[in-house]
């Protein structure tokens, strides 16, 4: 089972709401919130990491004061409570998925861009797909390998350390299927068309399909669960 979430980030979240939130993440994390310059990013990496403890609180019973997130010789965030998880934010919304193998998920919003700049970093394999598709769609075309490749890449777990050449994506296939060093990579890829003008793409480093669970949540259900309801439910966001 893979646990996919969303949020959406508010344009803005009352001071006193945002300072209260803060308090249930560790100071190492407070400080990194305070040190973004655009504050709809610190709202960004707050909620992602808000989202994964309230699963770890009322999924797998554990006291938010009992976890304790780590990262990896790569980066890579991590929990010792048997299970892995991913966090991704583009634009007004934060995806985290959350399995029992190693996931890797990204979200980016459709923007315009110049498709040449595809050449520079996908496979030749890739941007031979990518410039059969009708010009109006080779935009949105891009983002969907560009969330493919990042989500591998963060399943993977070693982040940049594993250049974006060194691998390939066949879309031409049933199920997409990534290549490397030409062997078939025992991955399973989640294309996922969920919200208008966003592509969202899923890996798992489990080789067959598993079940989705997925879920939107609003920021009120985040100050139910570590706030004082009351104190919420007289706030706006």
């Amino acid at each position: 089972m893979i646990e996919i979430l969303f949020i959406k980030v508010p344009s803005k979240i009352d001071e006193h709401v945002f300072n209260s939130l803060i308090s249930n993440v560790s100071k190492e994390k407070q400080q990194t919130l305070f040190r973004y310059v655009n504050v709809k990013d610190a709202y960004r990496s707050l909620l992602g990491e808000l989202l994964i403890r309230k699963y770890l609180i009322q999924i797998l019973n554990i006291p938010n004061e009992k976890i304790s997130f780590r990262k990896n010789e790569y980066g890579k965030p991590f929990v010792d409570f048997g299970i892995h998880f991913n966090i991704s934010h583009s634009g007004d919304w934060v995806a985290c998925a959350i399995s029992n193998y190693p996931v890797g998920i990204d979200i980016e919003r459709i923007s315009e861009i110049d498709i040449k700049i595809a050449e520079q970093f996908f496979h030749e394999n890739e941007y031979i797909w990518l410039l059969s598709k009708e010009q109006n769609s080779q935009v949105a075309s891009f983002f969907e390998l560009w969330t493919i490749k990042e989500s591998y890449i963060k399943a993977i777990g070693k982040g940049m350390h594993i250049p974006i050449h060194s691998f390939w994506i066949d879309k031409k296939q049933i199920q997409t299927v990534i290549y490397k060093q030409g062997k078939k990579e025992p991955v399973t890829i989640y294309e996922l068309e969920l919200i208008e003008g966003y592509k969202l793409s899923c890996c798992s480093l489990f080789p067959s399909a598993m079940d989705l669970s997925i879920a939107t949540l609003q920021v009120e259900e985040l100050c139910n669960l570590f706030l004082d309801s009351t104190f919420s439910e007289n706030n706006n966001f």
